[in-house]
């Protein structure tokens, strides 16, 4: 006996339209704008801040503000677990979140800024996919003279003016 089995295909068509966009964050580590925070020039017992805005981050950043120990002058390399280094993590109820533009950042508080206050300060920032940090120093001011013939006393900040040395 001989048994035929015939298969009969018939061509499908398939009709739609749909358009799917896709939007979404780039899976980066957090950019820190550059130039925040900025060196700080403040009064003894005045108010200060600085701040600093994340421009990228491909998940929500995590913010950090350092205080490095008096003895350092220039910024070393940061431990990625912020652990045994010469600084201390600043107690987050001085932070206060901002936003610039459609950019969100940290502004560190400093109310009644006093000797201790004065010094070299990191703004750290991570997220699972990496870190970025950067610098920067918070110093007194000194105060030009007050006699009349002080008017128009300008501080220069460079040892050199007109080829002079002082």
């Amino acid at each position: 006996m001989l048994v035929t089995i015939r298969a009969l295909l018939t061509p499908v068509k398939l009709r739609f339209s749909s358009a799917i966009l896709l939007t979404g964050k780039p899976r980066s580590p957090p950019i820190l704008q550059n130039g925040l925070p900025r060196n700080t020039t403040v009064a003894i017992g005045d108010n200060a801040t600085m701040k600093c805005i994340v421009l990228v981050s491909g998940t929500l950043p995590d913010f950090r503000w350092l205080k490095w120990d008096k003895s350092v002058t220039s910024l070393p390399k940061i431990n990625d677990n912020l652990e045994n280094g010469p600084y201390r993590l600043i107690d987050p109820h001085y932070y206060k979140t901002i936003q610039d533009g459609g950019n969100y950042g940290m502004e560190l508080r400093f109310p009644n800024v006093t000797e201790d206050d004065l010094g070299l300060y990191t703004c750290f920032v991570s997220n699972h996919i990496g870190k970025d940090y950067n610098s920067a120093f918070l110093s007194a001011c000194t105060e030009p003279p007050t006699s009349p013939s002080a008017k128009g006393y300008v501080k220069s900040t460079s040892p050199f003016e007109g080829g002079k040395r002082y």
